[in-house]
């Protein structure tokens, strides 16, 4: 009679217990769904997923402005390159792209040279993503103006013409110039992105590589409202 008794408990428990997990999974279930409507994936907050430049820079013209600090020494920047690349095709209509090479050491100011030397001699778009596979996938040491301008003469140019393009003074110019908006940005790490002169993103423990480009999405639809209010 006992055993019987003991049984018909053991039941009701297990009864009772199945039911409170059912509960609790229905629970979690309405809570989940919640959480998904009420912090959806777009909502960044300032001082978590973007940073408020304290001495900002004014961007004149109707686009806004996108700047990259980069590097070609940096394997992030690489791995970067491509996605950035894509979301600045799908976005041409709104923003203008501006690369800032980072001079932090003696090898990526070589390298951040030779970015304003392709520009200055236009050959940028062949050679941007060239220069980025050679120093990471090829290992190839690029770490002399005479290395670089006898890796990159062809038929269109020569050694002599592309170490003349490296000193020349509008390469010196641009040059002093991204070390001067590092400093003011504070820029201390790359990849980071400054969105039209007054938002920095950055890679962090809550925005990876690929969620910066929702933030500029976000921020660039932040600068686009307010100009509209303004006007």
């Amino acid at each position: 009679m006992a055993s019987k008794k003991q049984s018909r408990f053991l039941k009701q428990q297990k009864l009772v217990l199945g039911i409170g997990i059912a509960v609790v999974v229905a629970i979690l279930g309405y809570l989940s769904s919640v959480l998904v409507t009420d912090a959806p994936l777009g909502a960044f907050s300032e001082g978590e997923h973007y940073y408020l430049l304290e001495n900002p820079r004014r961007i004149r013209g109707d686009k806004i402005e996108i700047m990259e600090f980069f590097s070609y020494g940096c394997i992030h920047c690489y791995n970067f390159d491509e996605d950035l690349a894509d979301w600045v095709d799908e976005n041409q209509d709104k923003i203008t792209f501006v690369r800032t090479p980072v001079l932090a050491n003696e090898s990526w100011r070589i390298l951040g040279r030779t970015y304003y030397t392709f520009q200055e001699l236009d050959l940028l778009e062949q050679n941007h993503t060239r220069l980025f596979r050679e120093v990471h996938d090829v290992r190839r040491n690029l770490n002399s103006v005479d290395k670089l301008a006898k890796f990159f003469s062809d038929d269109n140019i020569t050694a002599d013409e592309f170490a003349a393009a490296y000193h020349s003074m509008n390469v010196s110019r641009n040059f002093n110039r991204a070390e001067q908006l590092a400093r003011r940005f504070k820029i201390a790490s790359v990849p980071n992105l400054v969105v039209n002169g007054k938002y920095l993103v950055k890679a962090s423990g809550s925005v990876g590589l690929t969620r910066m480009l929702d933030v500029m999405d976000h921020l660039i639809e932040k600068e686009i409202s307010t100009s509209a209010t303004l006007n």
